[in-house]
């Protein structure tokens, strides 16, 4: 804990900034856009490696020819956002 006179603020969850709280499991709904110019097509392995990302099962995710649309836990994000073939998230 930071110690402040007027709040407590809770340690670090990010080593580039340190008043960031802990990432939470709030829900956002998203579009993970993948670019096809790259071979990036949606794949069944593809939308599997999205899911497990995102901690979720891929039975359940919606997917065009080029994003998947999904409602992932915010503290997922960045672990979605780490794969490779992911263009943008949005």
């Amino acid at each position: 804990m930071v110690e402040s006179l007027l709040k407590s603020i809770p340690a670090a969850a990010s080593a580039t900034n340190p008043l960031l709280p802990e990432p939470s499991n709030t829900t956002h709904t998203v579009n993970a856009d993948f670019d096809p110019h790259h071979g990036a097509v949606v794949t069944p392995e593809l939308i599997h490696a999205v899911a497990d990302a995102a901690h979720l099962d891929g039975e359940t995710l919606e997917a065009g020819e080029s994003k998947i649309n999904l409602t992932v836990q915010r503290r997922y994000l960045s672990d979605l956002a780490a794969l490779g073939k992911v263009k943008c998230i949005h």
